[in-house]
């Protein structure tokens, strides 16, 4: 699958879970409307017909044309970076992929907060062997706790708030998920990259 036909892919999963929210909440959809969408709409990008995959390759073009218009500064570009990253992983055989812990794994306002599809990637990147660097500002018990957390969860950090490959105050990463550093392109950034790197493999 090509980088289009992942964009494409991943803007269909986006639509899925927003159809899906609008049939649970919205009384007033019509029953026509309703069960269009289930028998031609809701379902995996790869059993859509060619037809409904051409409205989300629509799509996909013109977010690609958007991250291609950044290219003046290189890794402004989406694209760059995710070729980026698919570079090092094959150069390297791995990652490295540091995650902040409060507001966007833990809810730290306790306002009702979730952070599924974060939890989820973690998950995935934990089972496929890639290091994970856990960076946050707790310390002591207090930091003990948010790592049984994390383990519990099934996303056991590799290494904690250090530098893997070298004694330096820089923190090293490949990627980095914050809520304040980019945590949505990020996001992409690194499941597209996962996507590509699974497929090839």
């Amino acid at each position: 699958m090509d980088f289009r036909e992942k964009t494409a892919s991943l803007i269909h999963d986006e639509w899925e879970l927003w159809a899906k929210t609008i049939l649970k909440t919205e009384p007033g959809i019509s029953v026509e409307r309703r069960n269009r969408w289930i028998k031609e709409c809701i379902k995996p990008y790869s059993e859509l017909s060619e037809i409904m995959k051409d409205y989300d390759r629509a799509f996909a073009d013109k977010f690609i044309k958007l991250i291609g218009s950044a290219s003046s500064d290189r890794y402004l570009s989406t694209s760059e970076s995710v070729k980026r990253l698919i570079n090092d992983y094959k150069t390297h055989g791995n990652l490295f992929v540091a995650f902040d812990f409060d507001n966007t794994v833990f809810d730290y306002h306790q306002v009702g907060d979730i952070f599924p599809k974060i939890e989820e990637l973690l998950v995935r990147l934990h089972k496929l062997g890639i290091n994970l660097i856990l960076f946050t500002g707790n310390e002591g018990e207090k930091l003990d706790v948010i790592v049984q957390y994390c383990t519990d969860r099934g996303y056991a950090p590799d290494f904690i708030n250090e530098n893997p490959i070298m004694k330096t105050r820089k923190p090293y990463y490949n990627i980095l998920l914050d809520d304040r550093a980019g945590l949505g392109e990020a996001y992409q950034i690194l499941l597209l990259t996962l996507n590509s790197v699974i497929d090839e493999e």
